[in-house]
């Protein structure tokens, strides 16, 4: 199930298959707390390709900061400015297209990091917290408990008694 689960790349289907696996088995109610718990994780998967998969900068206007836009707007906003050039567009037009996409640029300081990283940690807790007596039915106890060693046998050769270590010896 686990390798068959883990073939699938489109993650819409990865939740089909979740949804399906719960229908099967989970009461009403746990379906519903899975639902709720795979929502909060959704938007933290989606604060994580934000960071990801977005286009980074800094200035020296905003010291201490990093500039962040989106991928996609900032390729279209390419696309754009060629094709003004190409239009000989006005200067107006092309300062225009500019200002627009500044207003899609985000200001990020480091703790707004701390705090997606927080959310992020924060719904990946509880899910584990939910998910944990099932896993334990499962799978058995979160804990490892390794055999004791056997005392090892003596190797080498037998030494000689030393006279002088006998205390009958010494009387």
């Amino acid at each position: 199930t686990v390798a068959m689960f883990l073939a699938i790349t489109n993650d819409g289907a990865k939740r089909a298959a979740i949804d399906a696996a719960a229908r099967e088995t989970l009461s009403t109610v746990k379906q519903e707390e899975l639902q709720k718990l795979l929502t909060k994780i959704g938007q933290r998967y989606t604060d994580r390709n934000t960071v990801v998969h977005g286009v980074w900068g800094i200035s020296a206007k905003y010291s201490g900061k990093l500039l962040w836009a989106d991928v996609r707007e900032t390729t279209l906003f390419h696309a754009d400015m060629m094709k003004l050039e190409r239009e000989n567009a006005e200067n107006d037009m092309r300062f225009a297209r500019m200002m627009q996409y500044q207003k899609t640029m985000v200001l990020y300081e480091e703790k707004d990091f701390k705090e997606l990283q927080d959310r992020i940690q924060k719904a990946l807790t509880e899910f584990a917290r939910w998910a944990d007596p099932f896993i334990g039915e499962a799978f058995g106890k979160d804990e490892l408990i390794l055999p004791k060693r056997p005392t090892p046998p003596l190797r080498g050769r037998r030494r000689s008694p030393d006279p002088s270590d006998d205390e009958s010896a010494s009387q």
